[in-house]
């Protein structure tokens, strides 16, 4: 390791015992300046390694994590039901014009009845078991550790390994508590229980790299993605589908045909009331909140919509990405 460094000109800057007597937790920098204050701290976890902390020196810019969404909790839904209710689309068969009409309009009452609230952006990578017991006590780990290590008298050294075995004990009673928890609602919570085991895995693979035509290697995203697009669409069968006649002396029992159907306002409001509220809206902008809490006057527009696609066979453009 050694002549490592010195054949690469870079530079080791722990000058502590980070397990017992040795030093195997390093800090490499290929400048001295680069890094300073490295100072060997308390154990991690129930690990017998100790914490290293160092201060790099480097440039950062500090980004904004607000953005301006409606805050429901105060939207003024008398109002906007009574500009809704009187909202009508006109039943010419266009689905992608009422679908813009409806929206637009739903979109307007959001914007003059719904005030805005700054939300900030969770950037907290903290596990989801971590609670404020379990940081107090690694604040009186580290205090602990700092008195014992100051002055190593027996009763400090004494406190200094009760606060370890705290947050060791704590640890594991949250972690314990946050898995029964997934356990007990992975049925009606299924998102959740996936997301633990996903993060649980310890090896994660994509796709790619892939090879073209040409040989050569493709990892980026966009271009594997076009590849595999590619791939797939040339064993589509582009033949032109036969076309129908009316050969009456066919033997089709008319009980079996698909009679026209349309969708009944019922179908649409058994919809609305079970939208969940906490989910994030489309690329339409429009909240399931909005939608729910509005149910009753906008389920004849919905409803018109919806049989408008039916009607034409076309779903409107902004209707499919939402």
């Amino acid at each position: 390791m050694i002549e490592f460094l010195e054949e690469n000109y870079l530079s080791q800057m722990v000058s502590e015992p980070t397990r017992q007597n040795n030093i195997l937790d390093l800090v490499i920098a290929t400048q001295d300046n680069l890094v300073s204050n490295v100072t060997v701290g308390e154990h991690l976890g129930s690990c017998d390694h100790k914490l290293v902390r160092v201060d790099i020196r480097a440039q950062t810019s500090v980004t904004e994590n607000k953005v301006k969404v409606p805050n429901f909790k105060r939207a003024n839904f008398v109002e906007i039901r009574r500009k809704l209710i009187d909202m009508q689309l006109s039943d010419d068969g266009n689905a992608e014009d009422a679908w813009l009409n409806f929206k637009n309009h739903l979109l307007t009452q959001q914007d003059t009845f719904v005030p805005l609230c700054e939300k900030r952006i969770n950037t907290n990578k903290s596990p989801p078991w971590f609670n404020s017991e379990i940081k107090h006590s690694v604040k009186e780990r580290k205090l602990s550790y700092r008195l014992k290590k100051d002055q190593s008298t027996p009763e400090n050294i004494r406190l200094y390994n009760d606060a370890r075995r705290r947050v060791k004990r704590l640890v594991h009673q949250a972690k314990r508590r946050y898995e029964e928890n997934i356990a007990a609602n992975c049925k009606n919570n299924p998102k959740s229980f996936f997301s633990y085991i996903n993060n649980r895995k310890a090896i994660r693979s994509g796709i790619g790299p892939l090879t073209n035509s040409d040989g050569a290697l493709v990892t980026d995203s966009q271009h594997v993605a076009n590849l595999l697009n590619n791939y797939f669409s040339t064993v589509f069968n582009n033949s032109s589908p036969p076309t129908t006649t009316t050969n009456t002396s066919t033997n089709v029992n008319p009980e079996h045909a698909l009679s026209n159907f349309e969708i009944k306002p019922d179908e649409v409001l058994k919809a609305l009331k079970s939208l969940k509220t906490n989910k994030s809206p489309g690329p339409d902008k429009v909240y399931p909140t909005l939608l729910k809490e509005t149910k009753c006057e906008i389920l004849s527009s919905l409803t018109t919509v919806f049989n408008n696609v039916l009607a034409t066979r076309h779903c409107p453009f902004r209707l499919e990405k939402g």
